[in-house]
């Protein structure tokens, strides 16, 4: 090694083992980052509060583009349909809808589906008993929600 023959590793002194202000101040951020974002205060996407008085921020924008729902349904598998009253068939979908269509005022059903595991057929015939009933469609492709909510098909 080229230090051996001018000696050069006899005369490097340690480092000093002492902390700066700028370790705190990063040690102190990194604090107030995760007891910040990782609180139950932090307000995320969905979520219903709890407290009346409180009203977030309203534009002309958003507003606009908004589009209210008269009816959620969700497809987590192929051949299962679930809406509010519980697990239907395709079958009973359609007979389902004409009976909400009298009861409703909105003309808008959210279908929600999992993008990873429902085939294209079956959102097309689930489209196709939605329009039959007389409702527009508004799709949202999500993936599934964690294993074990969902029940498991009855066979129906």
């Amino acid at each position: 090694m080229i230090t051996r023959p001018l000696g050069l590793l006899d005369r490097l002194r340690p480092a000093p083992r002492s902390f700066d202000a700028i370790f705190f101040v990063n040690a102190a951020l990194l604090a107030v980052y995760f007891a910040l974002f990782g609180s139950q205060f932090v307000i995320s996407p969905g979520v219903q509060l709890e407290n009346p008085s409180f009203a977030v921020p309203r534009t002309d924008v958003a507003v606009a583009g908004a589009a209210r729902t008269a009816l959620v349904i969700d497809i987590p598998r192929p051949g299962i349909v679930i809406t509010p009253e519980g697990q239907q068939t395709y079958q009973r979908l359609g007979d389902w809808l004409m009976t909400q269509r009298g009861e409703r005022t909105g003309t808008r059903v959210l279908v929600r589906i999992d993008r990873t595991a429902v085939p294209m057929q079956d959102l097309m015939t689930v489209y196709e008993l939605i329009r039959t009933a007389g409702f527009d469609v508004q799709l949202a492709a999500e993936r599934a929600p964690a294993a074990g909510l969902l029940p498991e098909s009855s066979g129906e």
